[in-house]
């Protein structure tokens, strides 16, 4: 729940730089699990030998 409440005190405080630091970590998440699940394969085609 406390995602909720931050994001309520974002709207209402307009603290904008919270709300793009969320914003910017919920890119990095989507960033990292994108190249887990496509890098990580290309990765291991590319390492055999390693």
């Amino acid at each position: 729940m406390s995602a909720a409440a931050v994001t309520a005190t974002t709207v209402l405080g307009m603290n904008w730089y919270v709300l793009l630091f969320v914003i910017l970590a919920v890119i990095a998440l989507v960033a990292v699990g994108l190249v887990l699940a496509g890098g990580g394969k290309l990765a291991a085609r590319g390492r055999r030998g390693e």
